[in-house]
């Protein structure tokens, strides 16, 4: 931002869109120190967008849940050239909690994060600055039903 504002500010209206984690909100799900620096980036986000919206330079965070990506390939010891060529190996991994994470029971792609930075990016997100849009299949909303109650069977 300190190096892109001074010249984004000169052309005009114009959008920043950080990356945060659930992790800000959702305590267990990652170290601490990831988290608080999460939380920091977020918060980082409103103040610039305070800040610099007089500029005509909106500012956006999204935070994703787990992404099918090598990260979590990496995690579970995998080499990391051979998490990073294989993120089915993730996908499988992550499918297997998500019924005891999150309510959408869908495994987010790279591209569900892609699509929500391009509305951000949009005119159509031309009033929204300081959000965090959340893209998580729920799971900053709560543990699912199913998981926690023993009245719901899981699929």
């Amino acid at each position: 931002m300190k190096h892109a504002v001074p010249i984004m500010a000169e052309q005009g209206s114009r959008s920043i869109i950080t990356v945060a984690s659930v992790n800000w909100v959702r305590a267990g799900l990652g170290g601490l120190y990831y988290s608080v620096a999460k939380a920091a980036a977020i918060h980082l986000t409103r103040y610039a967008a305070v800040e610099l919206g007089e500029k005509g330079i909106r500012i956006n965070t999204i935070s994703p849940g787990p992404i099918a990506t090598g990260i979590f390939g990496k995690a579970a010891g995998l080499d990391d050239d051979e998490a990073d060529a294989n993120p089915e190996y993730a996908e499988a991994a992550i499918a297997t909690v998500l019924p005891r994470w999150q309510p959408l029971p869908h495994v987010r792609q790279p591209d569900d994060i892609a699509q929500a930075a391009l509305f951000l990016a949009s005119d159509a997100a031309r009033l929204v600055t300081g959000h965090n849009l959340v893209v998580d299949g729920g799971i900053c909303a709560g543990w699912p039903a199913g998981a926690v109650r023993d009245d719901i069977t899981l699929p």
